[in-house]
């Protein structure tokens, strides 16, 4: 929807609250990695990209990939109760059992998916 370039982001509260935004083809390759080790049986794994993300900062990202102006591109919204400041997965353990490593990064994914919507994709 951000990506939609008739519909304003809407940002709760001041947007610096952190997202550890991490692409699907990470979590794909990290499921094969831990689906075929036995040493992962039984285990619970944590699937992050190592890099936080303020919800400002990637507001600012999809307006500029939509050649939208921050100030008409914006709903500002109360902050929501109980909403996390800071939202980041520690993959550590995942990295020594496996040695995966996330290859996927958002700033070169989100282009493709803007260019995806203006030619149509839904």
């Amino acid at each position: 929807r951000a990506l939609d370039p008739a519909l304003k982001i809407r940002i709760d509260g001041d947007g610096l609250q952190t997202r550890d935004i991490n692409p699907f083809e990470n979590v794909v390759k990290a499921i094969e990695l831990v689906a075929g080790n036995e040493k992962c049986y039984n285990q619970t794994f944590n699937v992050g990209s190592g890099r936080e993300t303020s919800i400002k900062g990637l507001a600012k990202m999809v307006l500029a990939l939509t050649n939208r102006d921050w100030d008409e591109g914006i709903l500002w919204a109360e902050s929501r109760p109980g909403e996390e400041g800071r939202l980041a997965l520690d993959s550590t353990k995942l990295r020594a059992f496996t040695g995966w490593q996330p290859e996927a990064q958002l700033h070169t994914l989100l282009p493709l998916m803007a260019d995806y919507y203006k030619a149509g994709g839904r």
